[in-house]
């Protein structure tokens, strides 16, 4: 079954912030901003299959891009030569998920009682090829970004990547891998494309961000920061900070971009559900997520996450350190921003 827009008028919003998918996406931001809190990016981080497969497809992507050199053309936004790249990429997204994750992962089998392997390949890839921009419009933004998460998050559904195991901790943590090794990796790639063709901020909302193009970096790049001694919230805009640091934290990275774009937030009406990632309304707490891994060809279940703490007034000991961004508001500004754009 092909994915599907249900979210077409404001009252839709609130069905989607009850919804399985909602959670399942929310879980995602949730679970890396709790692992990654404090860590820096550095060159040694253990990856696991999967997330080493995620950035060799990453890296492919970015690589064709050079098959598709930019057209000497008048117009300020919008080179006509990313339709021909995104032509490739969304015809050829399922064979490369396919071949380039899923049967190196050893995943061939569907999770989804009675509906085929092949059509959850379909739904994963069909979040994967909206991850990098509308080839109609040529244009990039954080209904983007947050296709990618989707991405993710049927990964995590489907056992190609998997919540921590407790008792194992030789395993690579995979919520670490997506916020230190497979997030700087689709950065680069997003903004090469954003750069290289010229595409326009998707659905720009004046103040709702800093940035036109990403949102969930800023989430996890404050918990990157969170306990840092050296960076408190008047080091953020300084200009020599982010260049320096743009390479360990995703925040300072966003800040080193914004001096090349500066931008806003837009909004969830263009989210696609299908059957791994639902519009049906989640029953309490708990998430519809897989577990560790288990035994060949079974999936098994995680725990609900840990809320990542809302902003509190600091004390003295925390006065000077940039605070952690509370994942959850994600859904009350998606919320607020439908309603803005229906209006």
């Amino acid at each position: 079954m092909p994915l599907e827009k249900r979210i077409c008028n404001p009252q839709d919003v609130r069905t989607w912030t009850l919804s399985k998918a909602y959670h399942d996406v929310m879980s995602v931001i949730q679970m890396v901003s709790k692992y990654i809190t404090s860590k820096p990016i550095t060159s040694d981080i253990p990856s696991s299959t999967a997330v080493s497969c995620i950035c060799e497809l990453l890296n492919h992507l970015n690589k064709k891009i050079d098959s598709f050199p930019a057209e000497e053309q008048p117009q300020r936004f919008g080179n006509r030569s990313y339709r021909l790249w995104s032509q490739w990429m969304s015809e050829n997204s399922k064979e490369l998920c396919r071949t380039m994750l899923f049967e190196k992962c050893g995943v061939t089998t569907s999770v989804i009682e009675n509906v085929p392997f092949e059509e959850v390949l379909d739904e994963v890839a069909g979040y994967f090829s909206e991850s990098f921009g509308n080839s109609t419009r040529i244009d990039y933004g954080t209904g983007h970004e947050l296709a990618f998460i989707a991405f993710l998050a049927c990964l995590f559904k489907c056992g190609v990547l998997h919540a921590p195991n407790p008792s194992d901790s030789t395993v690579p943590n995979d919520y670490i891998g997506i916020g230190l090794v497979i997030a700087p990796q689709y950065l680069d790639l997003v903004r090469r494309l954003q750069i290289y063709y010229r595409m326009e901020p998707a659905g720009s909302h004046g103040v709702w961000c800093l940035d036109d193009f990403q949102f969930v970096p800023f989430i996890w790049g404050s918990s990157q920061l969170i306990g840092h001694s050296q960076y408190g919230p008047s080091s953020i805009p300084e200009r020599q900070t982010a260049a320096e640091e743009k390479d360990r934290y995703l925040l300072f990275s966003c800040i080193d971009y914004i001096y090349q774009v500066l931008g806003k937030f837009p909004v969830v009406q263009h989210f696609l559900f299908g059957q791994l990632l639902t519009m049906d309304r989640a029953s309490g707490p708990g998430l519809s997520f897989g577990g560790p891994p288990r035994a060949a060809g079974n999936v098994g279940h995680m725990p609900p996450p840990s809320v990542i703490p809302s902003r509190s007034i600091p004390t003295d000991s925390s006065r000077h350190t940039v605070s952690n961004v509370s994942a959850t508001s994600i859904g009350h500004e998606n919320q607020s921003m439908s309603s803005e754009s229906a209006s």
